[in-house]
């Protein structure tokens, strides 16, 4: 894909945003990997990753792992690391326990930075094009940081 890259905002610059995408798929796996470079006029952005799937009886399993690489028009580089877990459990057609870990390192220079996310919970379909979803989210953050409070939320999305 080529875009602005500019993630929704007005066209400033020339530059333009690359992604690839590239996956295999069988009936119970799937993995692949993609990458996306955005050159802008205060920089560069590199991403690389790898995903994957595994499905048996009523367990779906998916993960990510992606490399981030900032380079600004002046200053060092910014090296981030992201990754992603989920594990879901169909209890019943319409009806999914789900368990997600999400990890992120933004800055790899700084040791003991990285951020953690935890949630538990359902997911309910209840007619086609709506979701119902209820979730506990235990947040770690940084030791001195005051925003790794654990919480709740309720969620209704609408698809058309």
């Amino acid at each position: 894909a080529l875009s602005n890259g500019t993630q929704g905002a007005g066209e400033s610059n020339s530059e333009k945003q690359l992604t690839a995408s590239a996956a295999l798929v069988f009936p119970r796996v799937r993995f692949g990997a993609s990458a996306a470079r955005n050159d802008a006029p205060n920089g560069r952005r590199d991403v690389v990753g790898g995903f994957g799937g595994l499905s048996v009886g009523r367990f779906t399993f998916l993960g990510e792992l992606d490399a981030i690489r900032d380079s600004p028009s002046a200053g060092p580089d910014l090296r981030q690391l992201a990754a992603y877990l989920e594990g879901d459990f169909l209890v019943r057609r319409g009806l999914n326990l789900k368990t997600t870990y999400g990890f992120l390192d933004p800055n790899r220079a700084i040791g003991e930075n990285a951020r953690i996310r935890v949630r538990f919970g359902l997911e309910a379909f209840p007619v086609p094009f709506l979701q119902l979803s209820a979730f506990y989210v235990l947040l770690q953050d940084i030791p001195q940081a005051t925003t790794d409070l654990d919480q709740v939320h309720i969620e209704l999305h609408a698809y058309f």
